[in-house]
């Protein structure tokens, strides 16, 4: 039953699709494998005589804490469900971003509270210009106007706008054909991207939704 439906989601596709066909009158159940919930998100645990009393045709997105080994049980669940739809959640537990879980809507970031600080917006706005325009160097250059200078301070926001540029870089070496420098600029992005959750500054809420954009894009590129 699960023909129109990925064997995974990551968490942003989560919070879209949830939100997207819970208006349908589709149930979407996030559930919970290892009986280790995720703070402030709405799991269940793991119970098959439960889950096929659900109403057909509802979705189920197993997770665990990495997402392989629902990734490797998708055959079995969707065997014992074979009403309903069966997902793995990319990354499980241990990629689920509280921020983003905040925002099934980008939009929603501008609610988020503000800190102090000096304001990159103008550099923020190239920045997603040239993404969208797919000039990833020039991207990559717009932020480095602001990082260069500040690079051998010890600051989280400078670490942060440190790995956005490296998405950037990891974008434009995936347009080269370059997929191995690509993957491990992509592992530097990854490397500083927690530290949204740890600080405050007036980017704050450009941040967030500039994490869920490119993180969003690089969903598309490496599964086209």
């Amino acid at each position: 039953m699960d023909k129109k439906f990925p064997d995974e989601w990551t968490q942003e596709q989560f919070l879209r699709e949830k939100e997207r066909l819970e208006k349908e009158g589709v149930k979407v159940l996030l559930v919970d494998t290892i009986l280790s919930p995720i703070e402030k998100a709405d799991t269940i645990v793991y119970n098959p005589f439960e889950l096929q009393k659900e109403p057909e045709g509802s979705v189920f997105v197993f997770y665990c804490d990495s997402g392989k080994a629902t990734q490797d049980r998708l055959k079995e669940y969707r065997a014992k469900f074979p009403k309903h739809h069966c997902l793995s959640l990319r990354g499980g537990r241990g990629y689920w971003r509280k921020n983003m879980q905040l925002l099934p809507e980008i939009e929603a970031a501008d609610e988020l509270p503000k800190g102090e600080g000096e304001d990159y917006t103008e550099h923020l706005d190239r920045f997603v210009k040239c993404l969208k325009e797919e000039r990833f160097y020039d991207a990559h250059e717009a932020l480095e106007e602001v990082w260069f200078p500040r690079r051998f301070e010890d600051d989280m926001e400078m670490k942060l706008i440190k790995g956005f540029i490296n998405a950037a870089v990891s974008f434009e070496l995936t347009k080269r054909g370059r997929p191995n420098p690509a993957t491990k600029a992509w592992g530097n992005y990854e490397k500083y991207r927690p530290l949204l959750e740890k600080f405050t500054s007036l980017n704050t809420p450009y941040y967030v939704r500039l994490a869920l954009r490119v993180e969003t894009m690089r969903e598309d590129r490496i599964t086209l």
